[in-house]
């Protein structure tokens, strides 16, 4: 009986462990919408949905292409396909396409980060590159959290909360440290300089915004954010320029592939 246990027991995990394989799978073969042109849409089963940036194609999914429809398709290898044809592609289909090819491997890596943080996006439910997620807290809009940046000014900036009349109180501190800068005001936004006092270069922070100066920080959340060092900077450059160099040709313009570089790849310069 005991060695009968045993032997189900091994079938439960070995059905379980080739059902976490299968769902790791499946999830690996998504691909993902990186741009768009025109109203392309994807159908599965009965339901019809308008393409939008991030939208995924699965297995079971169809996407329908109009005249003049352009669409940019990325996978989790950091492959980038482009598609401009007429007509209804299933998934396998899409697959087939033949990649664009990039002159530097520091572009797929950016792809492979974009297509993680789509599907990290559809397993958190909500958007990682806009509002920190915070409850019944204010929302804080940016920086974005855990950004890397690179100013001589640093604006910090809110969500208005309705019928509000008492100030906010904004705290920033240095990671790690205890030690916190509060700033009451009723405005949304504040500015700081960076003069090595409350910020400076190639330090680690985090800051948010509370409703009461006596609010107990120890358990308030904070939303992180690094100012670069000017060799980190440059290295972020270099990366920027190669990130721009296979984007351009797929019709990003400079200021779309800095806000892509900012809110995706979380460096803004």
């Amino acid at each position: 009986m005991e060695n009968l246990c045993k032997i189900k027991k091994c079938i439960r995990l070995t059905l379980l462990a080739v059902l976490i394989s299968s769902a790791s799978m499946a999830q690996n073969n998504n691909l993902f919408v990186l741009k768009f042109e025109g109203e392309p849409y994807t159908k599965k089963n009965d339901s019809v949905e308008i393409v939008t940036i991030g939208t995924i194609i699965s297995k079971k999914t169809k996407l329908i292409m109009n005249r003049d429809d352009v669409a940019y398709i990325i996978n989790n290898e950091g492959d980038v396909y482009e598609l401009h044809e007429t007509g209804t592609f299933k998934h396998k289909e899409l697959l087939r396409l033949q990649a664009i090819k990039s002159n530097n491997s520091y572009s797929r890596e950016v792809m492979i980060y974009f297509w993680k943080e789509f599907t990290n996006t559809l397993s958190d439910g909500y958007n990682k590159s806009g509002f920190v997620y915070r409850g019944d807290y204010v929302n804080l809009i940016q920086p974005i959290d855990s950004t890397n940046l690179y100013s001589n000014e640093i604006r910090f900036e809110w969500e208005q909360k309705k019928s509000k009349t008492k100030p906010y109180y904004f705290v920033l501190r240095e990671t790690g440290s205890d030690k916190a800068t509060k700033i009451g005001t009723h405005d949304t936004n504040i500015t700081l300089f960076i003069d090595d006092i409350n910020l400076k270069y190639g330090g680690s922070y985090e800051w948010t915004v509370i409703e009461s100066k006596y609010e107990n920080l120890e358990t308030t959340e904070f939303s992180l954010f690094k100012v670069l060092k000017e060799t980190e900077y440059k290295t972020k450059q270099l990366e920027l320029k190669a990130l721009s160099e296979f984007l351009k040709p797929l019709g990003y313009g400079d200021s779309e592939i800095k806000d892509m570089f900012c809110k995706s790849y979380k460096t803004c310069l």
